[in-house]
């Protein structure tokens, strides 16, 4: 792990990576000074520097995206792919203009970095404890370097596999609090819910990358670079949300010690009790292609880059929700029963009788994103030798981006309300911008309607 206090940046290389017993990019950039992650649903996401989400992404140096987003999921990148991982925390001349938070680049191997020919490849796997389902990490790299009359050449190719088979079990108390006037006790305070998860999936990502370069000579490199990464995900989410409400009858109250915070008590009627089912397939599909040139002559740097990306979302998602009649229930917002935390008791109705259940809504939606970008730039570096340690950047760069949105959904509710809709979409392209806004729906009883709209725009 190094550390450039003068870029400010700081980078994981190859041989830390390898060190460490992680499975994606992400799981081995929370070992970064000032870098945050999220963990659950088997993995680490959602990265963050200095506490701030807002990032610019680029691989090998080029602006690299999904069409989910503006940045790509660094989880995507399987530790086994990566040579070395940078974390910019402030903008240079030379860097895609980076987010709030900073800008992270994910460096791939190139076959000139090795002194001669190479294969090599590992697997392994990870088992995981409450799913009971065995992962597999598998990654093949095989670099080819040839001497020539016109200078060196070599070719590498790798590719990668890894997949996460998770499950995870979550009781989890409401953040929102009820206060409530209860006799002999004065005003207490106690959840508005408990909520029992039951997330898994089975979640894998095939990668493949190749390069090729050419030395002329020490001061002249071309490059070119390939990258295909995807994801493939089937999963689906269980929850069951018991309500307590504040028009619920309290009964056999237990507050904890010199509080008025309810650790434990007894609700009838008040609050619903209801659930949750969905299942849902995801597939993502990156490509990335880009070539360069780097010519170097004593302080003076240049460099050349084109790439074009494309990216392809799809998912479907099918949801429906489910009630049960008011039961009575049994709370521990403070338990010490397993790992801790809530927990509920249903008392009265047979939680394994479906007669006590009926359904609310059922959805299905379907989305597929496409973004193609074409880039190019521009750099050169000046070091200043005059007994001063500085420096001179500057870069130009040009980008275009096109990105499509198109979404369907079926929804049908099944119980007696009155519901509202709006739809809207913003089309935009150039310096013209359009909204179109349907007009609001009104519907009693039941509702099926198939709704579908599409959104593209140019930068």
């Amino acid at each position: 792990m190094k550390q450039n206090s003068d870029a400010i940046v700081d980078s994981v290389v190859a041989e830390d990576i390898g060190k460490l017993p992680d499975i994606t990019a992400v799981e081995s950039l929370a070992r970064i000074t000032g870098v945050q992650v999220n963990y659950g649903e088997g993995g680490a996401d959602g990265t963050r520097v200095r506490g701030l989400p807002d990032l610019t992404t680029t691989y090998n140096g080029r602006e690299i995206f999904t069409a989910q987003g503006r940045a790509v999921a660094l989880q995507d990148f399987p530790t086994s792919g990566v040579a070395r991982i940078d974390v910019y925390k402030s903008a240079t001349a030379n860097l895609v203009e980076p987010g709030i938070a900073g800008l992270i680049d994910v460096r791939s191997r190139r076959p000139l970095d090795f002194r001669g020919d190479r294969i090599a490849g590992a697997i392994g796997g990870a088992h995981w404890y409450q799913s009971q389902r065995l992962g597999i990490e598998a990654n093949v790299l095989v670099s080819k370097r040839w001497e020539t009359g016109v200078g060196d050449m070599g070719l590498l190719v790798e590719g990668s596999y890894t997949d996460i088979n998770f499950l995870d079990s979550l009781r989890i108390n409401a953040l929102n609090v009820i206060s409530k006037n209860q006799p002999g006790l004065g005003t207490i305070y106690f959840p508005a819910f408990v909520n029992v998860k039951y997330p898994t999936a089975d979640r894998w990502r095939p990668a493949v990358n190749s390069s090729f370069q050419w030395k002329p000579n020490s001061d002249l490199e071309f490059y070119a670079d390939f990258l295909f990464q995807g994801f493939r995900g089937r999963g689906n989410g269980k929850n069951f949300l018991v309500n307590s409400g504040v028009q619920a009858n309290l009964s056999n109250v237990v507050l904890l010690p010199d509080s008025n915070l309810v650790q434990s008590m007894t609700a009838q009627a008040g609050g619903q009790t209801n659930g949750n089912r969905s299942v849902i397939t995801a597939k993502t599909d990156t490509y990335q292609a880009g070539s360069g040139l780097i010519y170097t002559s004593g302080p003076l740097r240049l460099s050349g880059d084109v790439a074009w990306t494309d990216s392809t979302y799809t998912q479907k998602n099918i949801n429906f929700n489910y009630q049960i009649n008011r039961p009575i229930r049994d709370f521990t917002f403070d338990s010490d029963v397993g790992e801790g935390g809530g927990a509920v008791l249903i008392q009265d109705i047979d939680l394994f009788d479906p007669s006590n259940y009926y359904i609310t809504a059922l959805r299905e939606n379907g989305d597929r994103n496409h973004g193609r970008d074409l880039q190019g730039r521009l750099d050169a570096f000046y070091s200043l030798r005059r007994g001063l340690d500085q420096t001179f950047r500057t870069s130009a760069r040009r980008s275009r981006s096109i990105r499509q949105a198109r979404r369907a959904t079926l929804r049908c509710r099944m119980t007696m309300h009155v519901f509202a809709a709006r739809t809207a979409a913003t089309l935009t392209w150039g310096r013209s911008t359009r909204r179109i806004t349907t007009p609001r729906s009104i519907g009693i009883l039941c509702e099926a309607a198939m709704r579908a709209s599409r959104c593209s725009n140019a930068m």
